[in-house]
């Protein structure tokens, strides 16, 4: 695999964050990292420019959005007059234009460097409140006692002692596990309630939610980016309005960061 000169780089940089390099070349590429300080100076130097461009298309689209709001809800008002348009000196615009930029690139560039997985876990993760309407019988059983008293490990405890679970309580000792730092033993009953077709009666999006969270913990960020996507996407998802797209391009810096 030929390394060519930065200008066209591009191309084998996109292949190497999108996962196509085949795994000779993704072991020669690898290589050339760890022995070219320059060259990973240069893919560091890129991503952050992919990361800028991206967070740039996106307030461009909420920016023509709201823009399209304001002139439909001014359509019946609007002042025709024409007003002479007063064009700054190109120097000034050139200033201008330099000065955002430099602002643009340095806001992201600390946004690239400064976000992790634990870091955005440790924003979004709040424990599950248990809903007195989704508690069919007020707490009927050791597990949901102890959780609804916030006493995480006898929910653990009173879970791993006992047989034949209901959805929620595998969804109750899935949260409690996160509490107590238990990743994998939360994953796997947010895998059990998606795995299981009576589970979409209840609880089944709070477990995609909360599963995505936990893979994030557990630095999966492509696994939990598939989730939250899906989520993002559905505007019935309970969980929607958290996975906003300002939440997922931070997923999407933890997952660049993390390839």
């Amino acid at each position: 695999m030929e390394i060519n000169p930065e200008g066209e780089n591009a191309n084998l940089f996109d292949s190497y964050l999108n996962r196509e390099l085949s795994d000779k070349e993704l072991l020669e590429f690898k290589k050339k990292l760890e022995s070219d300080i320059e060259f990973a100076y240069k893919l560091e130097k890129y991503t952050t420019t992919q990361v800028v461009l991206e967070n740039y298309a996106l307030r461009e689209e909420i920016r023509s959005t709201l823009t399209s709001m304001k002139l439909e809800k001014q359509h019946d008002s609007v002042d025709y007059t024409i007003i002479p348009l007063r064009i700054p000196r190109r120097r000034n615009w050139m200033r201008i234009a330099a000065s955002v930029a430099l602002l643009f690139v340095t806001f992201t560039a600390y946004q690239y460097f400064s976000i992790t997985n634990n870091k955005l876990y440790d924003e979004e993760f709040k424990p599950y409140k248990l809903a007195t309407e989704r508690s069919e019988t007020n707490a009927s059983n050791s597990i949901e006692t102890a959780y609804l008293n916030n006493n995480y490990y006898s929910t653990i405890k009173s879970f791993e002692q006992s047989t034949n679970h209901a959805t929620k309580e595998y969804f109750l000792a899935g949260n409690a596990y996160l509490e107590e730092k238990k990743i994998d033993k939360a994953i796997q009953c947010f895998e059990y309630i998606l795995s299981h077709p009576e589970g979409k009666q209840q609880f089944y999006e709070d477990a995609e939610f909360y599963l995505a969270l936990a893979l994030l913990e557990k630095n999966e960020p492509q696994k939990a980016l598939a989730i939250l996507e899906k989520i993002n996407l559905d505007k019935n998802h309970l969980y929607h309005e958290k996975v906003n797209n300002w939440f997922l391009l931070k997923v999407k810096i933890v997952q660049l960061k993390h390839s």
